[in-house]
């Protein structure tokens, strides 16, 4: 489940993310969430995530402090919702301290090294002082980044005699190589980023003709045996593959001869899927935790979720409950950094101007319900689904309810199931339909996006309101023509 941040960590915001994420727009194949905010201990002021456990809730990342005049203090975490943020012991007071990976018991697994270095010395924690990991004779400086429920530890090392570097994993306390060290084409493996609980491992290797470059590679476990090269996009210019689920799907990177940076998913039969963009992006960005169901969070200068059936959405969109107006997610620094088998997704955004790390908890809500008239003026409610003009719909006022004023007209889904996006236009002066003298919210929908078919008996608007109130109306249709 443990990923590594990449383009994100370099503070690097994307091409393609001047967004119009600023829309409302909800997602109703995705669930709701509310956020938690991890907050940081004294003297700490930012909290940063690096990954989630699959299953237990766990949470591990960085805290920092920049007191004046000197260089940042970084010491690591683990956290769990409701229990006290636990500051794990460092490895010397002048090192830095960083977490990256962490399993359904709480072991978490990183490395310390001195200000700003990306590799050093690999530690496992399991509760106590830090354990560091196998090192033949100090050759190496290592790093772990993840740890399976099996105790399994994968990583990275660098030797320091000759400078080659290795994709390790410490089995039963010993370092070994990532089955032969090499893939089928002969790429040496350089890095490994995420292992499963059956012992599968993705990461990166290394290019013999463009030293510089990387390329995806997934390994099924057997000590013996070369591990496969995954494929990238056309026109590719490097690849990474981060984490991994019980399935053997993996999530990653693939960067473009153009620069352009896409999330990509490779399925079981190793196949390649690019992760489309959220709504106003034109590249997904990076892709960095994929969980058993095989839904994918990720950034694109915003944290973003994805799943094969409802596609990208931003996970600014879905966030419901108090205090949201002090988070800001359009930023380099923000991302999601692990999804778990319940839902529930960590990351960091920017909370009251500092770095904060959060989990994102799924909550069902029942829409309020709002009257509805579809066709006004017309009955039977006649709808030709093949029909290439528009379905108009007024959601009527009360006396205690201001359609036009209160409703987020962006928010309107309308069709068979309310989830369909086919929302035209509507009339933001507002109509009196129904003569009760008060102004309705008059919209017009398209026809084929509504989804209708025979046997429909009713059409369903779903949105929000301008203060996130879910609202959700229904009315009467006839599908026409329809064979009886």
């Amino acid at each position: 489940m443990k990923t590594r941040m990449t383009l994100r960590g370099l503070g690097v915001l994307l091409p393609g993310c001047a967004l119009a994420i600023l829309g409302s727009n909800l997602s109703y194949g995705f669930p709701h969430y509310t956020i938690t905010r991890i907050a940081p201990v004294s003297p700490y002021e930012n909290a940063g995530c690096e990954g989630m456990a699959p299953n237990a809730g766990y949470v591990v990342g960085i805290q920092l402090l920049n007191p004046p005049g000197s260089g940042s203090i970084q010491a690591s975490y683990l956290w769990q919702d409701s229990e006290p943020l636990v500051e794990l012991p460092l490895l010397d007071e002048n090192w830095w301290n960083h977490a990256y990976g962490v399993n359904d018991f709480g072991q978490v697994v990183g490395y310390s090294a001195g200000y700003n270095a990306s590799l050093g010395k690999a530690w496992r924690w399991d509760g106590g002082e830090l354990i560091l990991l196998d090192n033949p004779a100090n050759e190496y400086l290592t790093c772990a980044n993840d740890i399976n429920n099996q105790g399994l530890i994968v990583g990275r090392r660098l030797s320091q005699l000759d400078g080659s570097k290795a994709a390790v994993v410490w089995d039963n306390g010993q370092m070994k190589l990532v089955g032969t060290g090499q893939t089928k084409l002969g790429r040496r493996l350089t890095a490994a980023w995420g292992v499963n609980d059956q012992g599968q491992v993705v990461g990166i290797t290394d290019d013999p003709v463009r030293p510089n470059l990387s390329h995806a590679f997934s390994w099924d476990g057997d000590p013996a045996g070369d591990a496969v090269d995954l494929p990238g996009l056309p026109f590719s210019r490097t690849t990474q593959g981060v984490a991994i689920n019980e399935q053997g799907q993996a999530v990653g990177t693939d960067l473009r001869m153009n620069w352009a940076s896409h999330a990509v998913f490779w399925d079981v039969d190793h196949s390649i899927r690019v992760i489309p963009p959220p709504p106003g992006a034109r590249q997904s960005g990076v892709g960095e935790a994929i969980n058993d169901a095989g839904w994918v969070v990720g950034e694109n200068g915003a944290p973003w979720v994805w799943n094969k059936d409802e596609g990208t959405v931003w996970l600014r969109s879905l966030l419901v409950g108090p205090d949201l107006d002090q988070w800001r997610f359009i930023d380099s620094s923000a991302g999601a950094m692990g999804i778990d088998n319940e839902g529930r997704i960590a990351g960091q955004a920017i909370y009251n101007g500092q770095i904060a790390a959060f989990l994102l908890t799924p909550v069902e809500l029942v829409p309020t319900e709002i009257t509805i008239d579809i066709k006004p003026g017309a009955y039977p409610n006649s709808v030709n689904p093949k029909s290439q003009g528009t379905i108009p719909v007024a959601i009527l006022s009360t006396e205690d309810f201001d359609a036009p004023g209160q409703i987020d007209p962006a928010s309107l889904t309308f069709g068979r199931t309310g989830s369909e996006n086919s929302l035209a236009f509507c009339n933001p002066q507002g109509q009196d339909v129904n003569g009760d003298g008060r102004l309705d919210l008059f919209c017009h929908f398209r026809t084929e996006d509504a989804g209708f078919e025979c046997g429909d008996t009713e059409g369903v608007v779903r949105g929000a309101t301008v203060d996130g109130t879910l609202v959700q109306g229904r009315d009467s249709v006839l599908i026409i023509p329809c064979k009886r």
